[in-house]
């Protein structure tokens, strides 16, 4: 047989029950409205996004340095103009680039023998059958030929001859170490062109980092600030280190490796267009900047002027990465309707949480004799034993009730 059942309810006139059971359904309110719907949105679909960023760098620059600011060999090699094509090296398919801010040049050259660099450890020796020929140190130049020689830089010191390029790669900085040579390139500046989409919400949903509004002449002269401008797409590299909190003084010695971020974090709510998703940029410093060995970032590369010659220079600058995030968000109706039905399950918890302690003050009133539970047993004009025991003194008095029992039907207090 098909039958029915319903829960029976039991009303309690107590006031810290109904305190207690609003309290909860006001927060559970305050969850659904404040943070399920309001603050994380459950009710928007949200989609990743494709992007695509392309880069270019300009300026120019000249280290007209005299022989004594300098101080080192060969100083009419670092007096020259410097321009991108000089000083910026652009990483295809990433859209990063490098930016040259020291170098250190050891010029003409030749496939020979020459001594060893005697700051590389086991370079020195004192005599031949401390040089291994063929022997290859970790940090060295080139292969030992066996023979201990002068070195070319302190005839106080023997270290073992080597074939290699010589002379042997120079160490020592421009300008002393103090300023970095390319100091200027801090005035360059960086364009950056960033298109985007998400594509699970179709075609219309594309657009650049650079605004529709935006001019040739506004693009020549506009800079980036993230107050005054903050939706300029060209860049100072001298503002990307000051907003990392570097100084350029500081990691154009050394090196260093930053970050652009750019952020896309747009909701298309409320009939908001792709118009109206904007990028947000932030910069900050990958690398330690308090590393003691081998800090910041550096390489080397080579010119050939001809076969057996060649110039080669150590390249100490700035790699900037760019790193785009964000997700596309709107309204769905599915996801609106799942948000709700999850969150009225809540609701449950203050009847349940109410019974809980109205079967507490029961076991409570029955074994302890406590003022406050003889108050709220005057309060609720009955007594507290009744709501404990009802079950058993229904079940002896009334034979209706054992049939709804039987039935699987519960008793539910209710405020």
């Amino acid at each position: 047989m098909l039958v029915y059942t319903t829960q029976r309810i039991v009303k309690i006139p107590s006031r810290l029950l109904a305190i207690t059971y609003y309290i909860i359904v006001f927060a559970v309110i305050l969850y659904i409205g404040g943070y399920a719907l309001g603050y994380s949105k459950a009710y928007q679909r949200r989609t990743q996004l494709d992007s695509v960023v392309v880069t270019k760098v300009k300026g120019v620059i000249r280290t007209d340095y005299s022989d004594k600011e300098l101080a080192i060999p060969n100083p009419e090699f670092y007096r020259r103009v410097w321009d991108a094509t000089d000083a910026v090296i652009h990483e295809l398919g990433s859209g990063g680039f490098f930016i040259l801010t020291n170098v250190i040049i050891t010029s003409n050259q030749t496939r020979g023998l020459c001594p060893e660099d005697q700051n590389v450890e086991g370079a020195q020796c004192t005599m031949d059958k401390d040089c291994i020929i063929g022997r290859y140190l970790k940090l060295g130049n080139g292969l030992m030929t066996g023979k201990c020689i002068t070195s070319d830089k302190n005839i106080k010191v023997r270290t073992c001859q080597v074939d290699s390029w010589c002379p042997i790669e120079q160490s020592r900085p421009p300008l002393n170490g103090i300023t970095p040579l390319l100091l200027g390139t801090q005035d360059f500046t960086v364009l950056v062109k960033n298109s985007i989409e998400f594509p699970e919400f179709g075609v219309a949903y594309q657009r650049r980092n650079i605004l529709e509004s935006a001019t040739n002449t506004y693009l020549q002269k506009c800079l980036y600030h993230p107050k005054t401008d903050p939706y300029c797409p060209t860049i100072r590299i001298g503002d990307i280190v000051n907003f990392a909190n570097e100084n350029y003084n500081n990691v154009g010695l050394t090196g260093a490796v930053f970050s652009i971020q750019i952020n896309w974090d747009c909701s298309f709510d409320w009939g908001k267009t792709m118009k109206d998703c904007l990028p947000k940029y932030s910069f900050s410093r990958k690398d330690n900047p308090k590393a003691i060995l081998s800090p910041g970032f550096n390489f080397r590369s080579a010119i050939y002027h001809e076969e057996n010659r060649r110039t080669l220079t150590r390249n100490i600058g700035l790699k900037f990465i760019i790193e785009v995030e964000g997700e596309g968000r709107k309204f769905d109706s599915t996801k609106f309707i799942l948000a709700i039905g999850a969150s009225m399950g809540l609701f449950a918890v203050a009847s349940s949480l109410c019974d809980k302690l109205l079967m507490l003050f029961c076991l409570l009133r029955k074994h302890f004799n406590l003022k406050w539970l003889d108050c709220y047993n005057e309060e609720m004009k009955q007594d507290l034993t009744y709501v404990h025991c009802a079950k058993d003194k229904r079940r002896s008095k009334d034979p209706s009730s054992k049939e709804l029992d039987h039935m699987g039907a519960r008793e539910k207090f209710e405020v």
